[in-house]
């Protein structure tokens, strides 16, 4: 059965309207009341979701807006972050239904997921005092991208629980992007990713099944964080990776030392570059077209 399609209207594009003002009015109160910076709001952040053995969620994220100083983004999206993770409810086994799902759709790239609104930096809290969040409540997981046309509701409701943070970090305005392509590797078993590393705009968000060739990586070695580099790439998005011969690589393990690799990419799960401009574009670059993401056959 085919569910009522969600649009960009319930997804990060209309709350940064909203976002905008909240923070507006906390930046009048913080003056008057000369306090310290308000708490962040709770957003809705949606999510990549890839795997199909083990559940991975990327958040979708965006620069969207500066300060007036320019020293800040001002978005609740503003973070990079990947986790592992599953997906429960009291009275079924969603997490098997999007497996399932995803088995029985092999021409749909996408699925996406639909947290209920939280602040996202409670999973990866910077004081050490407090608790990481290890779960959070959800709208529904979709086939398809929800915001786009065409998609359709395979799990309504349920509780992601988060195995581990396996890649964050908060975007910075000084930060530089690399010159060359990089990416961050994560999977489970024989079943490995690479998401491109995403550091300042004009950017690009990538996620692609990838082979290491000539070494395997341990389970302690994927959750430490393992770093790919392309050297003779530019970090441009016409030169990304994309189902093609394998390509020598360094690869770095935590704070080891580098190791050359071969990688071998497979066709992308995922791909986009006008949101992650100043100020974000929604229309489709020639870049998106080029990719087929325009939507998905369900």
């Amino acid at each position: 059965m085919k569910h009522q399609e969600l649009t960009a209207k319930a997804s990060r594009r209309d709350f940064i309207g909203r976002t905008f003002a909240i923070i507006g009015a906390a930046t009048a109160t913080q003056a008057a009341a000369q306090k310290g910076p308000e708490p962040e709001a709770a957003a809705t952040h949606n999510m990549m979701v890839v795997g199909q053995k083990t559940m991975f969620l990327s958040h979708l994220p965006m620069f969207d807006h500066v300060n007036k100083d320019k020293t800040a983004y001002l978005t609740p999206h503003r973070f990079q972050v990947i986790l592992e993770a599953s997906l429960s409810a009291p009275s079924r086994n969603p997490n098997q239904v999007y497996f399932e799902d995803r088995r029985s759709h092999p021409m749909v790239r996408m699925y996406t997921l639909k947290p209920e609104p939280f602040v996202l930096a409670t999973l990866f809290p910077t004081d050490s005092k407090t608790a990481p969040r290890r779960s959070f409540p959800v709208v529904g997981l979709f086939r398809g991208h929800l915001e786009r046309a065409g998609n359709a509701r395979i799990v309504s409701g349920g509780t992601v629980t988060v195995q581990r943070v396996l890649h964050s970090h908060q975007f910075a305005v000084s930060d530089k992007r690399p010159d060359s392509l990089e990416y961050i590797v994560f999977g489970k078993g024989d079943e490995l990713f690479a998401a491109h590393f995403i550091a300042a705009p004009p950017e690009f968000d990538q996620i692609l099944p990838i082979r290491i060739i000539g070494r395997t990586f341990t389970a302690d070695e994927l959750n430490q964080g393992i770093r790919l580099s392309i050297p003779d790439r530019k970090n441009i998005a016409t030169a990304r990776l994309n189902k093609q011969a394998s390509l020598p690589a360094k690869a770095t393990v935590g704070r080891n030392p580098s190791m050359q690799v071969m990688v071998e990419a497979a066709t992308e799960l995922y791909f986009e570059e006008g949101e992650l401009l100043i100020p974000p574009k929604f229309e489709q670059t020639a870049e998106e077209k080029k990719s087929g993401f325009t939507e998905e056959m369900i």
